[in-house]
């Protein structure tokens, strides 16, 4: 299956989208969340967008946003 060319913007990313990538509940999505946050070296304040969740999964960010956008 060839690859898709849809561009996508950068966009940040909330623990309800990581629910619906991972397939689970709010509580576990908050704290995969905080991981994220930790392994990039943020601060509890700061924000997570949709690239960084991508690379931190080890996936393309079309792949990432194609999994949550047909969630």
């Amino acid at each position: 299956m060839p690859k898709s060319t849809t561009t996508y913007r950068l966009r940040l990313i909330y623990p309800l989208d990581l629910a619906e990538f991972k397939s689970c509940g709010m509580s576990t999505a908050y704290t995969e969340f905080k991981k994220i946050k930790q392994w990039l070296g943020k601060d509890a304040h700061q924000v997570v967008t949709n690239e960084e969740a991508a690379l931190y999964y080890g996936i393309e960010l079309t792949d990432f946003e194609s999994i949550i956008n047909c969630a």
